[in-house]
């Protein structure tokens, strides 16, 4: 009877405590915005919040849309673009304006962002070089390797040597799975690979460079944003496309006149001391926003074609083409050259990865 009579005191009392339980407020003091949790109610100074997203910690982790500090950016003539605070309200490139943008460029805005015009990344991954020609005996010059931007690799030079001898192709760049290119929210400067290089004095395409806009408010894409490699120099490997990322809390939309690429370059023909080069992969595109992307325009991330071999090589000493910069996509390998001065097997590259993401991005930055 006394272990029922507890057991029932012990259930009361839960119920008491329960009851007794605050319900706690969140109030945001109105002088300084300083935050309190409180039992009660806020005071005429303060600000009761209800929507605990909208606070900002001191380490900025949800300040990934900026403070809006640079006020509202209009384009409305071509120009390259070199301001050193990129925190706006509002962004809107207009018609007919070229806005031309270094690699690693981030714009964040607190409101909108819209683009009616055109904007083009520069290139940045280097692409491989090759010094003068090598001595009579096939001895390799000196090689400045391509950049791997952010794939595994980039592409390769092509084999030296002389007329006695089949020379093989450079080999091309490595891409990336799709579930690794999505998680590239951070890319830095380093987008697309660069190319390798194949005839003397002659370099691969530059990769290509990255672009990022995070945006609170709606993105709309009217115009065209260009993120492609360059292509490659005689005999040599195109670089990998570059990378795009358009992140808002609102909705991103590529309109039915819309045209976003992150395309990979063009290998270079051959000539009479290479082989041809191979096309650059594809690069990668990513929407993300908590309902689902619209793409009515057009999303190119594909790869650069593969050089010419029309030239016979007849040099000797002579190398092999170079292959192709990656990014999203491999490279394709540079053409081989046969003894008997033919230049054949020079490839395109892969394309690369156009991804959507359906989610809050403010935590994923």
């Amino acid at each position: 009877m006394k272990l029922i009579l507890s057991a029932l005191a012990l259930l009361a009392f839960s119920f008491d405590a329960v009851a007794a339980t605050p319900r706690y407020v969140i109030c945001k003091r109105n002088s300084d915005g300083a935050i309190n949790i409180k039992a009660t109610r806020c005071k005429r100074t303060e600000t009761k919040l209800s929507n605990i997203s909208s606070l900002t910690g001191a380490d900025g982790s949800l300040r990934i849309y900026g403070d809006g500090s640079a006020g509202s950016l209009l384009v409305t003539s071509s120009t390259a673009f070199d301001e050193s605070n990129l925190q706006y309200t509002d962004i809107t490139v207009d018609t007919g304006v070229t806005l031309t943008v270094e690699s690693g460029t981030i714009f964040r805005a607190t409101g909108a962002f819209t683009n009616n015009g055109t904007i083009t990344v520069s290139p940045y991954a280097a692409g491989a070089s090759i010094g003068s020609a090598a001595g009579t005996s096939g001895t390799s010059p000196a090689i400045t390797l391509a950049s791997p931007g952010v794939a595994v690799k980039g592409g390769s030079q092509g084999a030296f040597g002389t007329s006695a001898a089949t020379l093989a192709g450079g080999e091309y760049g490595l891409g990336m799975f799709p579930t690794t290119a999505r998680n590239i929210l951070a890319p830095g400067v380093l987008g697309g690979s660069g190319g390798g290089a194949g005839a003397f004095n002659h370099s691969g395409g530059k990769g290509g460079g990255t672009f990022t806009v995070i945006a609170a408010g709606a993105i709309l894409n009217n115009g065209s944003i260009n993120a492609d490699g360059s292509d490659g120099g005689s005999g040599s490997g195109g670089g990998g496309g570059g990378i795009i990322i358009l992140a808002s809390n609102t909705s991103v939309t590529n309109s039915a006149s819309g045209s976003i690429t992150a395309r990979g370059g063009a290998g270079g023909a051959s000539n009479v001391g290479s082989g041809a080069g191979g096309g650059g992969g594809g690069g990668i595109v990513h929407f993300l926003a908590p309902t689902a992307p619209t793409n009515s325009g057009s999303i190119y991330v594909s790869e650069g074609a593969a050089g010419n071999n029309t030239t016979a090589v007849t040099n000797s000493p002579r190398s092999g083409g170079g292959g192709g910069g990656s990014c999203g996509g491999d490279g394709g390998p540079g053409s081989a050259v046969s003894a008997g001065n033919v230049s054949s097997g020079s490839s395109t590259g892969a394309a690369g990865f156009s991804l959507t993401t359906t989610a809050d991005p403010t935590s994923l930055f």
